[in-house]
């Protein structure tokens, strides 16, 4: 880790400094956060799973226990049919055509079984809205808000000359990643994370896929990465802290289709950068928020910026530390990946790859 500061202290010096017990504190503190962030994401997932089931049962007893016994054997089949449509075909335009053919023909067929079923559409169609919405609000609940800067702070970074800002460059001390969930009803989850603390790049992917959605299908996955290093407060007060982000590769897509029914459905890809400190919670600020509903298509976002392009953002930490104290500071990215659809099927892929370019950190006590 290479710092530059106006006493010009060398990262040897800093980091022969940082005493045993601070070493061991972080590691405790580490367990408590995720065990903290862990407790969070399994309350929201049991939710999540509660509504599932309830829709279920809804559905159940509006079709009748008779009806849905009769039928739930071709209904599974049909299901089925569907989740294997996209492996059918090449992936050439004769192939698209035929995939295109196949589904169109599924529909068809799955309209001819709701009809036989007697299935009050209308009446589903309400459930559905109901249930949509409450996983929404469930889901909303769980997720901290962007810091908001105190309406004195600077809003502008500082510069290499400022006094008494501490400026850090790759490269750091550790590294950190975090699976906080990937779960669902059915479907196809996938990720990869990482942090290397050496080159200072911050890595997340995540794909979500369902084909062949049921009438209450949802999928989740939520990951973090963060590199870190040691800051020795100057004088009391708040860690203040200004992280450069500089865009690797951030692309966030996917594809959305109709699979006939009361289809409807809630996307998220949520993308957001973060400050964390030992002893505290983390800060976020958002970099992209993409939401869809039931309109089909495919959609691409960019991210807030481009490959090689710079974010910066101003944190300040969730409390306040005594003069002399080590802190550990970090620089992160949250990804959550999610839908919940009805009879539609889902692609979404988040791509997230930071160089945290450097962090520039101070006490706000300091003079």
């Amino acid at each position: 880790m290479k710092i530059f500061t106006v006493n010009e202290r060398s990262i040897q010096q800093l980091e022969a400094d940082t005493p045993l017990d601070a070493s061991i504190a972080l590691q405790e503190d580490q367990l408590q956060r995720q065990k903290r962030l862990l407790q969070s994401s399994k309350d929201l997932s049991l939710q999540l799973r509660r509504l599932h089931d309830e829709y279920k049962e809804e559905i159940l007893y509006l079709v009748g226990k008779e009806r849905f016994d009769k039928y739930i054997g071709q209904y599974a089949e049909l299901l089925a049919r569907f989740a294997a449509v996209p492996g059918s075909f090449s992936r050439t335009r004769d192939g698209s055509r035929s995939e295109e053919e196949a589904r169109k023909h599924l529909k068809a067929e799955k309209h001819r079984l709701y009809h036989a079923m007697g299935f009050d559409t209308s009446r589903a169609i309400v459930l559905r809205k109901r249930y949509l919405q409450r996983a929404r609000e469930a889901l909303d609940s769980s997720l901290e808000p962007d810091a908001q800067i105190p309406a004195d702070a600077s809003t502008v970074a500082p510069e290499p000359t400022s006094n008494p800002w501490t400026w850090v460059f790759p490269p750091y001390v550790h590294g950190w990643t975090s699976i906080q969930e990937s779960n669902g009803s059915r479907g196809v989850r996938q990720r990869t994370l990482s942090a290397t603390p050496t080159s200072g790049e911050i890595n997340l992917w995540s794909r979500n896929e369902l084909y062949g959605a049921d009438d209450s299908d949802w999928s989740r996955i939520d990951i973090m990465s963060e590199v870190g290093f040691w800051f020795r407060m100057p004088a009391a007060g708040l860690v203040e802290a200004w992280i450069r982000y500089q865009d690797v590769n951030t692309d966030y897509t996917g594809q959305l289709g109709d699979e006939s029914g009361c289809s409807d459905a809630d996307i998220q890809q949520l993308s957001r950068v973060y400050l964390w400190t030992s002893g505290s919670t983390e800060r976020y600020s958002t970099v992209v928020d993409y939401h869809r509903g039931e309109r089909e298509g495919s959609w691409a976002v960019g991210g807030a910026t481009g490959p090689g392009a710079t974010l910066s953002r101003q944190f300040f930490s969730n409390r306040t530390y005594a003069a002399g104290e080590w802190v550990y500071v970090a620089a992160g990215a949250r990804d959550l990946n999610y839908f919940w659809v009805d009879d539609m099927w889902c692609r979404s892929v988040m791509q997230t790859r930071w160089f945290v370019n450097h962090v520039v950190v101070r006490s706000t006590g300091a003079p």
